[in-house]
């Protein structure tokens, strides 16, 4: 039996070239903050998105932009896995509500 893949919520992270640091698109480009990051909600979309991305790779801009799973919370949109949560917004530190992480 094949399962079907379930598209969810996706957005683009790379790296400055220049600094290294955390980037995320936005629709006016690549920002620290992910409070601005642009949610492709279909895979059209995040292609778009991916493809617009991987245009300012070429031109030295940012390093390596791939796509992330997102969830929309009550904080805004978060990461899905643990590991973009912590490039997002450093260490995690539990809290009660055990789905979200907020910044050491």
């Amino acid at each position: 039996m094949q399962r079907s893949k379930i598209f969810g919520p996706r957005a683009v992270t790379a790296n400055y070239l220049d600094s290294g640091v955390v980037a995320f698109l936005t629709a006016d480009g690549w920002n620290t903050n992910i409070a601005n990051i642009t949610v492709a909600t279909d895979e059209g979309a995040a292609a778009v998105l991916l493809a617009r991305a991987e245009t300012d790779a070429a031109r030295n801009l940012v390093l390596n932009p791939y796509l992330i799973e997102m969830a929309e919370t009550p904080r805004g949109w978060r990461p899905t896995a643990l590991r973009e949560l912590i490039r997002a917004f450093g260490p995690p530190v539990e809290t009660k509500n055990t789905d979200m992480y907020v910044q050491a």
